[in-house]
């Protein structure tokens, strides 16, 4: 397929998870995932430590871990994109690849039934164009304190 077409190749809900020097939350949210049956469709991309000789180790972990699960695609970069360029990078590809789009940093947990729920979400507001999209944010929802 060409940079130019609009053309999705694998159609559905496309995850996207976004990681850098966190590989304990990576694991967890990859875990979560393939235990959602959902690694199939899941692209990592981790971002690089270039002239971030600081975070070279822990980096190098994350990278181990996402290496652990066998998702549609493991990309890591060599240099430090930042987490804006990687995003609108990513999103720009994964636009290209499917009809719809989950993203997760890497401290976003998909908790149990989790894609489930957003696809179904996804699937109520498809014919809705006064609906972009469907988040998962918890802020401002918190109970109060006791």
């Amino acid at each position: 397929m060409s940079a130019g077409t609009s053309q999705t190749v694998h159609g559905g809900l496309g995850i996207l998870v976004l990681g850098f020097s966190r590989p304990l939350h990576l694991q967890s949210v990859l875990e979560s995932l393939r235990l959602q049956g959902a690694l199939d469709r899941t692209h990592v991309w981790i971002d690089g430590t270039h002239a971030l000789s600081q975070f070279q180790g822990v980096n190098t972990k994350t990278l181990e871990v996402a290496r652990r699960y066998q998702v549609r695609e493991l990309r890591a970069h060599r240099s430090n994109l930042t987490t804006q360029k990687m995003m609108m990078v990513s999103l720009t590809e994964m636009s290209r690849l499917y009809d719809r789009l989950l993203i997760l940093e890497d401290d976003c947990f998909p908790t149990i039934g989790a894609i489930e729920v957003i696809e179904q979400s996804l699937a109520e507001i498809r014919d809705l164009p006064e609906i972009f999209s469907v988040t998962g944010c918890p802020f401002g929802v918190e109970p109060p304190d006791n």
